[in-house]
């Protein structure tokens, strides 16, 4: 099993999320969770974030990478899609 750690980028966005809606912030931590079992489900980012992974909840994005050496899940980013690629 996985460990998950947020940045403090993602946190402040986990924070904002949960004071806008609380229906995706408990979705965004269920899809966290849920990566601490199996990180490698969500997509494989290319280009400026080559070898980061990046995991839906609706219109959100998680975007993490896994250090399988010390099973560490590190959160990145958390953002709706338009921006979370910029």
């Amino acid at each position: 099993m996985y460990r998950a750690e947020l940045s403090n980028l993602a946190a402040k966005e986990l924070q904002q999320i949960y004071t806008a809606d609380n229906k995706i912030y408990y979705r965004v931590i269920a899809v966290i969770e849920s990566l601490r079992g199996d990180p490698y489900q969500g997509k494989k980012l290319k280009g400026k974030l080559k070898g980061d992974y990046s995991a839906r909840v609706g219109d959100y994005r998680v975007v993490y990478s896994v250090h399988k050496a010390k099973l560490i899940i590190h959160v990145i980013d958390i953002g709706h899609r338009r921006e979370i690629y910029r």
